[in-house]
Formats: C-alpha cells, structure tokens, sequence
C-alpha cells in the first residue's frame, strides 16, 4: 500500500467548457464542432454557443470548426489543469469562402480579398486569448488560426 501511495500523480485533463461566438458580430455561435485530437471524441455547441466536452485521453490539440469559418486549432495544451475553462473563443468569417456556405470558391471580388487580408491583420494584432495563465497569440496555417501553447506569454 505504501507502494501505491508514493507513486507520482499525474494531472490530466479530464474535460474542458467554453463559449464560442462570431469574431466580428460578437453573436453566440449554436453547432460548432468541438474535437479532441482522440478521434470519435467531440461535441457541438449547444444554442447558447457553450460546449463541455469529457476528455477521453491525453489531450494535446484540440479543434473547432464551422462552415464558412477559419477553422480553430490550440496545440500542446499542458496537461497541469483537470478541467480546462477556454472562456469566450471567438470563429473568425473566412471571407474567401464567399459566402457559399458549401466552402466553394467562386469568383473572388477584389473587395472580399481585401476584407480576407484585412481579417487576418486584425486578428494577427489583436485577437489573444488567456487560458491556464497562458496568453495565447494566434498565427494562420492555410485555412486555420492556430494558437500554440509553447509560444505564449505567462500572465
């Protein structure tokens, strides 16, 4: 028994809440994918914007996603919390996308590139996001805002 008991705990993250709303509108965002690097574990929003999600293994990415959106993506999340409240998460319109819902590309308007450009300025500069302590600053990857752990600033 005096085995067992000195043996070193450790953390895991055992599930993880939030809201998501629409970067530009500040609306509360209903049906948006959450998912768990594990596949076959994830949920949806619920009509208010909220998710809970009871994580299944060890967790370290986490994505969410929703048509006609930059898809979110948070990498090399530590393990130090057991439940992870990521707050109010913000979809950003991904304007090149132009407003077909199906994510076909038509024939862009110089006017939704500029609007594209001008989105991914905005939120390069200013969208930042604390969680665990952490402030997270995000970067693009084609059509993904990825917000990675190992590149924040401690509160």
């Amino acid at each position: 028994m005096l085995v067992l008991g000195s043996q070193p705990v450790f953390s895991q993250i055992s599930g993880i809440t939030g809201k998501i709303i629409d970067y530009e509108t500040k609306r509360v965002m209903p049906g948006v994918t959450i998912i768990e690097n594990l596949p076959g574990n994830g949920t949806v929003s619920d009509v208010d914007g909220n998710f809970k999600l009871k994580i299944k293994g060890d967790m370290r990415e986490l994505e969410l996603n929703f048509i006609g959106y930059y898809a979110l993506k948070f990498v090399n999340i530590p393990n130090e919390n057991e439940i992870i409240d990521f707050g109010e998460l913000k979809l950003v319109k991904n304007h090149l996308l132009n407003n077909s819902g199906a994510g076909i590309v038509y024939k862009l308007s110089e006017s939704d590139k500029e609007k594209d450009q001008e989105t991914r300025k905005n939120v390069v500069e200013k969208y930042r996001i604390e969680i665990c302590g952490n402030v997270l600053k995000p970067y693009f990857d084609r059509n993904k805002i990825i917000f990675d752990f190992t590149t924040t600033n401690k509160k």
